[in-house]
This record gives C-alpha cells, sequence and structure tokens, in this order.
C-alpha cells in the first residue's frame, strides 16, 4: 500500500497546492479532513479549501517540489520545500512581490485510499523574515 498512499499524496500536492485544483479535494481527502498546521487546525474540506485559496492567491505561483519521502505505519512522510512570489496579502501581511522559499514536512494518516489528516510543520519565522516582517 505504501507506494499507493505515496501517489495519492503526491497527485494531492500536485493537483491542489501547484496547480489550485480544488475538487481534487473531494476525490482524495476524507469528508472528516483535518490540516493540523502551526498556529491553527483545519477542518472541513470547505475551510480546507479556503486554506488554500487562501495560499494560491497570495502566491499564485506557489510550487512544492518534494525533498524525500517515506511510508510507514501507514502515513506518508513528505519533506518539502515551497517556493513563490508573493502577490497577493495573506494573513495580514501585505503582497510584497518578494520571492520566498520554504522548508516544511508533512505527516499524512489515510484513511483506505483517502487522506484523512495531514499534520503540517513548516518554518513560519523563515516566511516572515523573507517577506521582511520579522527581524533577521
Amino acid at each position: 500500500m505504501s507506494q499507493e498512499n505515496i501517489a495519492i499524496f503526491n497527485h494531492y500536492l500536485e493537483e491542489m497546492w501547484n496547480k489550485g485544483n480544488l475538487v481534487i479535494a473531494d476525490e482524495v481527502l476524507t469528508e472528516d479532513f483535518v490540516q493540523h498546521a502551526p498556529g491553527r487546525d483545519v477542518k472541513g474540506l470547505d475551510a480546507f479549501k479556503q486554506y488554500v485559496t487562501a495560499f494560491r492567491t497570495a502566491f499564485p505561483d506557489l510550487h512544492f517540489a518534494v525533498e524525500e519521502q517515506f511510508e510507514g505505519r501507514g502515513k506518508v512522510v513528505t519533506h518539502w520545500k515551497a517556493t513563490g512570489t508573493q502577490k497577493g496579502e495573506l494573513m495580514g501581511i501585505p503582497a510584497s512581490g518578494k520571492q520566498v522559499t520554504l522548508p516544511g514536512m508533512t505527516i499524512t494518516r489515510f484513511d483506505g485510499a483517502k487522506i484523512a489528516d495531514n499534520l503540517l510543520y513548516w518554518d513560519r519565522l523563515t516566511l516572515f523574515e523573507q517577506l521582511g516582517v520579522a527581524p533577521k
């Protein structure tokens, strides 16, 4: 099952995050999907679609690249790097036009062939420093 779970996660990452295809959420996420992220949990498909839309609106060229990935105990662990140019407001930070590179990691739990939850770690301080809203 490991390669299938990895393929499902990578399809989700490419379609939803890199392309902004929100329809994919209904296909690959459970109804009660939860994203555990720094600062807040996002519960449910509609709330998660809004979360993705906020990031993709702020960073229309947002792109996630998988750095390393493995599966174990029914979970997929993905170390990724995201890049993008801030063209819109995000978390109260006005558009800056600055390019960012952000490292992160997601631990994904599956329920059958669907993603049930993500435990997301990303370096908010690095993002804020690159956008010029935190001291270096």
